[in-house]
């Protein structure tokens, strides 16, 4: 009777450690997931890995754009980090505002780029990845207030 018990109690921990990480993927990768879900894309082989304030793609195939809704205040500093790895093709990433003027642009970048971005005015800024491109990128970034 003590074995089955103690057998029945490890399912049972078991069952609900299965529970718990299925919820963790979800509102981890699933909802974070949309801080970058904006754009028209198309992506083979891709692996992407969206935090609040980052995100990190590696793929086969790139081609198009997606991009993240930045809503920023004027006097803020962002702080932006980037990385890209080409094995062909051609990745931008910028940062552009409501009006589409270009305020932040590496193309093809072979090393880090730390840029700081000083924000003249509140609005809704779009930090945008574009290109057709074999390899991987990441961005991370800081608001300063």
């Amino acid at each position: 009777m003590k074995n089955f018990k103690r057998r029945v109690m490890i399912r049972l921990v078991c069952f609900i450690s299965i529970i718990v990480a299925a919820f963790l993927f979800i509102t981890v990768f699933l909802n974070n997931d949309t801080i970058f879900s904006k754009g028209s894309f198309k992506s083979k082989g891709c692996m992407t890995i969206n935090t609040k304030n980052s995100m990190s793609m590696h793929y086969l195939d790139f081609k198009g754009y997606k991009y993240a809704v930045l809503k920023l205040k004027s006097g803020d500093t962002l702080d932006i980090v980037t990385r890209i790895k080409t094995r062909k093709g051609n990745l931008n990433i910028s940062l552009v505002d409501s009006n589409n003027n270009k305020l932040y642009e590496t193309k093809n970048s072979k090393e880090e780029i730390n840029k700081k971005v000083k924000i003249n005015k509140d609005g809704s800024y779009k930090l945008k990845i574009a290109g057709n491109h074999k390899g991987s990128c990441k961005i991370s970034w800081n608001v300063n207030k």
